[in-house]
């Protein structure tokens, strides 16, 4: 209600100068708020997970859509591999989007300005069965190798802004799943982060 208040009043007052920059950070500013609120409660409350048919490549290409207007403001270009006829699986797939939501800013983030970020589905042959895998990779400054046992820590973080909280819930929405998350990452080389799902039809 906060920031719905300051966005009409935004709209209906005249204000000059700085005064209107400062109502604009300050929209901005509750927004974040906003954000870090609702990953402090993702965070907290017990995870439960819907089960429904989920084409995994057409949610992935929704997120991108979504993620594109960001990447824009970046001159980024994002990259899409998914193969033809990927099964349907059983996923709650509002958690899995939030999931990978979370790991394209990071990547956006990351990336350099005109760099790129690709993101792939593919199905993953294994024993005992098989699994789906999305993944997110980006050409940025990579992650130290001391840093990657912590990075699914709640509340670890090396960004100014960070909360912390973005991989954590990536990895509790995964693991909900039965499933798990993979990074890959060397200094300067960008990282990659994978989740696999189960495939359950």
């Amino acid at each position: 209600s906060i920031e719905m208040n300051l966005q009409i009043l935004s709209r209906k007052l005249e204000l000059g100068g700085f005064d209107q920059r400062r109502l604009e950070i300050t929209v901005h500013e509750v927004s974040r708020l906003e954000s870090i609120l609702r990953q402090l409660l993702d965070t907290a409350r017990p995870l439960h997970i819907q089960l429904s048919p989920v084409n995994l490549s057409e949610l992935a290409r929704g997120c991108v859509d979504l993620m594109e207007p960001k990447a824009s403001e970046k001159s980024l270009e994002i990259i899409q591999r998914h193969p033809r006829g990927l099964p349907l699986a059983q996923l709650d797939g509002a958690k899995v989007e939030q999931a990978l939501i979370n790991l394209l800013l990071n990547a956006i983030e990351a990336a350099p300005e005109g760099g790129r970020v690709t993101v792939w589905t593919k199905t993953v042959r294994a024993t005992p069965a098989r699994s789906l895998e999305l993944g997110v990779r980006d050409n940025g400054p990579g992650i130290a190798r001391d840093e990657l046992p912590l990075l699914f820590t709640p509340f670890y973080t090396n960004k100014a802004q960070g909360t912390g909280l973005g991989l954590s819930n990536v990895k509790r929405i995964v693991e909900a799943h039965s499933g798990e998350v993979e990074v890959r990452s060397h200094k300067g080389r960008g990282a990659t982060f994978v989740m696999r799902l189960p495939w359950k039809a």
